[in-house]
Order: structure tokens, then sequence, then C-alpha cells
């Protein structure tokens, strides 16, 4: 009788090799994707600059009435003013343009529900009526004006009026 007795072959190393590929290669295939990347937010735009012009009615403004003006954004943060005499403006002329001081670089999304605030400080008696024409310059290269074209009327006994923009 004869015996047979099993040959062992020893596992090759290229055999090797290849399981473990085909079990990375399993893996990966497993694996989650990766997330996309994020977008990068979009800047937002900030107030660069602003001024103001406004032309009066019938009736004018004193040389030495001091006028002030204040912007500020739906958060009452004042984003831009000016004060000062500014000179006499007579009935049917215009201002000339005069540029606010920026306080605030506050967000264009900001500003809507914002106002335009005007107070006048006369010496002594002063009416003045007037519509103006407000300009806010964002640093997008967007613009928002503000068109007052209904009349506002301010004295010493009225000093103060809001636009909402």
């Amino acid at each position: 009788m004869s015996r047979h007795t099993p040959r062992h072959t020893p596992r090759r190393p290229a055999f090797r090799k290849l399981t473990l590929a085909v079990a990375a290669a399993a893996l990966l295939l497993t694996a989650p994707a990766p997330a996309p990347a994020a977008a990068a937010p979009k800047a937002v735009s900030t107030l660069q600059s602003a001024s103001i012009r406004f032309h009066t009615e019938d009736e004018d403004k004193d040389g030495d009435t001091r006028v002030t003006i204040t912007v500020r954004d739906h958060n009452h943060t004042v984003v831009a003013e000016q004060s000062g005499d500014l000179g006499q403006w007579d009935e049917g002329e215009d201002s000339p343009e005069i540029g606010l001081v920026v306080r605030a670089a506050s967000p264009l999304p900001d500003l809507s529900g914002g106002t335009v605030h005007i107070r006048i400080d006369p010496v002594g008696h002063d009416t003045w009526s007037f519509t103006f024409r407000a300009t806010m310059n964002y640093s997008g290269g967007e613009g928002v004006t503000v068109n007052r074209t209904q009349r506002i009327t301010l004295s010493q006994d009225n000093r103060d009026a809001d636009t909402v923009i």
C-alpha cells in the first residue's frame, strides 16, 4: 500500500500582493465619497462713500443755519454723517453735492430699513423747505439712492425729519 502524503505548497509572494491589492480596492469602493468642497462665502459689500444733494423749494435756508445729516442702518448704527452751516440756499436752488463722512463700513443688507435723518439748528428764525437725493456707494460696485421727492419743511419749531431707506 502506498501512502500518499499531500504536498504542502507555500503561498507565493505575488499571490499575497494580489490579495492585498484586491482588499484595498474593495475598501476604496465601499468607503464614503469625500464631501464636495464648500463654496467660499460671497464677500458682502460694505459702505465706501456717501453724499447728498438738496433742492430748496419755496423757503430758503439761511447761511448760518446748521444742517446735520445722519445715515443710520437698520441696527441704528451711524454709518455716515455730515454737519455744518453749508451755505445759503435760495428758493429753487440745488445745493452742491455734499460728501458724508463714512463712520461704519456697514454691509449693504443692513441699510434696508435704515434712515436718512436731517436736522437743522437755525440762529434765530429760519424755515427751510426742500427735497433731497442721497447716494450710498458700496465696495462691490452697488449703489443705493434715496430720492425724497415729497417736500420736507423744517424750522426752529420743527427741527428734525427722517426718511426711511
